[in-house]
């Protein structure tokens, strides 16, 4: 069986391998931010503010009878039905962080469409150039896939979906904390939400892009000498002393160019039969004759 050169798969790979490690590292800094702002709103009080102005002197106008004392009047708080108190205003790092939180989710949002789409793609490319690899990379194709739906604000293009998405936006991230002080929701649905899926999330993506990337090493055809040489220092530190067994550095090298499976027997072996072995003086015992019946 002729070997097959294929160059323009392994350049194909390496593309596709470098908007895969880009688009994995801005989903680490999405997921970073969105942690890092969560933090803030719901350990600080980094959104409110002490409103700067003073409510207006109330004047009083004696009618029939006497006038209450001042002080019974201007002294008590006045308090919402809410239970929130009507100076705090929000303030200028609250709609910064509402800036910031908003541009690193809908930068999420659009790594997370490309990186299922270069996901995809290498699996065709390998499946179609039969290269190896191919399995690591459905597995990560796949479990990548599963990370976009969980990243994805998902609850406001389905009524009822019960996951707001890591990516969800600062309204979301402020009503649900809004919504844990006043008492409506549980504090174990709350941080799971917040803090438990962003974690998952970012775990899970360090380890689909490693195997993913191990998938394309297997995939990756080398194209000049010092690839050949890496496969092949890579083959023979592999290698125990006195283990008949294990693969050569042929096998790497047929590997290493894009030749497929190796065949274990050379075709002029199986051609030539006993003649191998003959020197050029020597002359040919041919066959024994057969027996006779």
């Amino acid at each position: 069986m002729p070997r097959q050169h294929r160059p323009h798969v392994c350049s194909a790979l390496q593309h596709l391998r470098s908007g895969v490690v880009v688009c994995s590292l801005v989903l680490g800094l999405c997921v970073a931010i969105h942690l890092l702002i969560w933090g803030f709103v719901q350990f600080t009080d980094a959104r409110w503010t002490q409103s700067e102005g003073t409510p207006a002197e109330q004047q009083f106008t004696v009618v029939d009878g006497v006038a209450q004392p001042l002080t019974t009047l201007a002294t008590q708080p006045v308090v919402q039905a809410s239970g929130v108190d009507p100076n705090l205003v929000p303030s200028v790092a609250n709609r910064s962080m509402s800036l910031v939180v908003n541009l690193a989710d809908a930068f999420g949002v659009i790594a997370c469409i490309v990186l299922v789409g270069l996901m995809r793609q290498t699996v065709a490319i390998t499946a179609g150039a039969g290269a190896p690899g191919v399995g690591k990379l459905v597995t990560a194709s796949s479990w990548t896939l599963v990370l976009a739906l969980i990243g994805m604000p998902l609850a406001g293009l389905i009524n009822g979906f019960p996951l707001p998405g890591v990516f969800g936006g600062y309204d979301a991230m402020t009503g649900a904390q809004e919504a844990y002080v006043a008492g409506s929701l549980g504090g174990a649905a709350y941080f799971a939400t917040a803090l438990f899926v962003p974690l998952v999330f970012g775990g899970g993506l360090a380890l689909v892009v490693l195997r993913y990337v191990h998938g394309v090493e297997e995939g990756v055809i080398a194209t000049s000498v010092s690839d050949l040489d890496d496969k092949l220092a890579h083959e023979i530190s592999g290698i125990k002393v006195g283990a008949n067994a294990a693969p050569r550095a042929v096998g790497a090298l047929n590997t290493a160019i894009g030749g497929g499976t190796p065949s274990h027997a050379d075709v002029m072996e199986e051609a030539l039969g006993k003649e191998k072995n003959r020197r050029i003086g020597e002359t040919s015992k041919g066959e024994p004759l057969a027996r006779p019946i």
